[in-house]
């Protein structure tokens, strides 16, 4: 069973990241000709992606081509924490990882809150596409994956204070430092300070990585699952 569920995944996520492959290294590319090369962000973006391909799979967005409401609606918080305590811990363990991310590899969302945000917005969306497939729409999963994206943006800055170069390496775009949060080389001084603009690519990857494999993920990467399970089971 467990088996099967981790091939489930590494099909669902691995074809999710093949498919956004060209896309992600076009970004870099537009990135290049600004001067900002990053290869290590992109990296880090390509397991981003991963990420949210994984994401998708495990939480059961249907395809577009496949929506059908079905509305399974739980409004109650925390009715079954006891009960199903081990469900609650595997809905915050997965979107830790993802409250990481975000921190690292994009320097304007280094704030608690936006990070958090991002984590709440990016949950509340597979709750409301959970209504069109077999699976509940939960406010306690909604609640969970807020909660596991503000222990991934701690992590992340325990992380920094044990390797601070790592935003260096990983990070990509402006730090507004409006709490006061400058990474190792963010922070700008002089000249450099008036200059340092984010170019339209930078400010908008974070938004553009989203949108990219979302829209793989509901549309051309279960036709390409189903076709990876079918020569599996031939």
């Amino acid at each position: 069973m467990i088996m099967l569920f981790l091939m489930d995944v590494g099909i669902g996520a691995g074809s999710g990241l093949v498919l956004s492959v060209p896309a992600l290294l076009w970004l870099e590319k537009e990135r290049q000709k600004k001067g900002e090369k990053k290869p290590w962000h992109t990296a880090g973006v390509c397991l981003f992606a991963f990420l949210l391909a994984g994401i998708v799979t495990v939480t059961g967005i249907p395809a577009l081509y496949r929506l059908r409401f079905d509305a399974n609606v739980n409004l109650i918080p925390m009715a079954e924490l006891f009960s199903n305590f081990s469900q609650y811990l595997k809905n915050m363990i997965l979107f830790v990882p993802f409250g990481f991310s975000v921190p690292l590899l994009w320097k304007r969302e280094r704030m608690v809150e936006k990070t958090v945000s991002i984590g709440f917005l990016f949950s509340l969306f597979i709750e409301l596409m959970q209504l069109f497939s077999m699976r509940a729409t939960d406010i306690d999963d909604l609640l969970m994956n807020t909660w596991g994206t503000w222990v991934g943006y701690l992590l992340f800055r325990g992380v920094l204070r044990i390797v601070p170069g790592i935003c260096e390496r990983f990070g990509a775009g402006e730090n507004p430092g409006l709490d006061g949060f400058f990474c190792e080389g963010d922070k700008p001084s002089g000249k450099e300070a008036a200059v340092r603009t984010e170019s339209p690519v930078c400010r908008l990857e974070m938004e553009l990585c989203f949108g990219i494999v979302l829209l793989l993920m509901l549309t051309l990467q279960p036709l390409i699952a189903e076709a990876l399970w079918e020569i599996l089971y031939r």
